[in-house]
């Protein structure tokens, strides 16, 4: 039977201390609001969730035993423009809890319904089987920023375009342009290359010299064609940077498994930019995958992600 439970911070707080452990991963042990009172405690006893004698009744311990002891989750962000959808589930083993924030508090499910969140995302990014391109690469992270920078000036100059009301006909860039724009990478959500770095570790720099070997590598891969000093986007490339004009849906998905007192994360960006065009981004320390998926495809992977326990280590 599943169990639903709304909690205000303090009482959350409260609750907090009928158990004498809690992993690092724990709301229980994370979130501390004091102020517990006497109408908090009404609250509890209302609910059903304590009894006279402050015990955690037998309706709702399990629910707080795993976030207790909680050793894994799965966080997803889902983005349209200024709407954001934030999910946690929390697990113990193979027994799964739905956490959602609010302001005032914590919503928890028991036993967690991935199928909800499946269902809610369905709605926007569709259940096509079909994809709009078949881009699929992996990268040394430095390199798939620089091919996410290229994706973006090709996107800047259709749009320069529309702006001046002219045919579109795109000039290219230069080596010396490429070098510039990945040096002004900026907090934008159109921009795929600010996706990609936040994939990535920091620090990384760019020179000349590394941007001479990024677009010899681009063109061996048949990704750019070079005419004169000028660079141009060709087939798939042409065609990925082209669907990804305007990204209308994004989401963001960490997995966190907790081993031996330390948290291990993973996770991947899924950015929608039509109902056939959508590609999944992971990174890793050194390179940096970019997969054009169908909407069918990720929300089967996400479905796999939740509802299996996670095995980072």
């Amino acid at each position: 039977m599943k169990k639903e439970l709304t909690l205000s911070y303090k009482e959350l707080t409260w609750l907090g201390h009928a158990f004498s452990e809690h992993s690092i991963i724990s709301p229980l042990k994370l979130i501390k609001v004091e102020g517990f009172d006497e109408n908090d405690k009404k609250a509890l006893l209302d609910k059903g969730v304590v009894g006279e004698d402050n015990r955690i009744l037998p309706e709702y311990h399990q629910v707080l035993e795993i976030l207790a002891g909680a050793d894994n989750y799965v966080e997803t962000v889902f983005s349209r423009g200024p709407m954001k959808a934030r999910r946690m589930q929390l697990g113990k083993d193979i027994a799964k809890v739905s956490a959602n924030y609010t302001e005032d508090g914590i919503c928890l499910a028991h036993p967690s319904n991935p199928e909800g969140m499946i269902n809610f995302l369905k709605e926007y990014t569709g259940g096509s089987s079909l994809t709009g391109g078949d881009l699929d690469l992996e990268l040394p992270s430095d390199f798939m920023v620089l091919f996410a920078v290229v994706c973006d000036l090709y996107r800047k100059a259709v749009f320069a375009s529309y702006s001046e009301e002219e045919i579109f006909l795109y000039r290219g860039f230069t080596a010396d342009e490429l070098l510039k724009a990945v040096n002004e990478v900026r907090s934008n959500s159109q921009s795929l290359a600010y996706h990609i770095k936040a994939l990535v570790r920091t620090g990384i720099s760019f020179d000349s010299a590394l941007i001479e070997q990024a677009l010899a590598s681009f063109m061996e891969k048949g990704l750019l064609k070079k005419e004169g000093d000028r660079y141009f986007p060709i087939d798939e490339a042409l065609l990925f940077a082209g669907n990804f004009l305007v990204v209308e849906n994004s989401l963001d998905v960490v997995v966190g498994q907790v081993h031996e007192e330390h948290l291990y994360r993973s996770g991947f960006t899924v950015l929608q930019a039509g109902p056939l065009d959508l590609v999944m981004l992971e990174g890793s320390k050194e390179s940096v995958t970019l997969q054009c998926l169908s909407a069918q495809s990720i929300l089967s992977i996400l479905s796999s992600v939740m509802e299996e326990k996670p095995m980072i280590v």
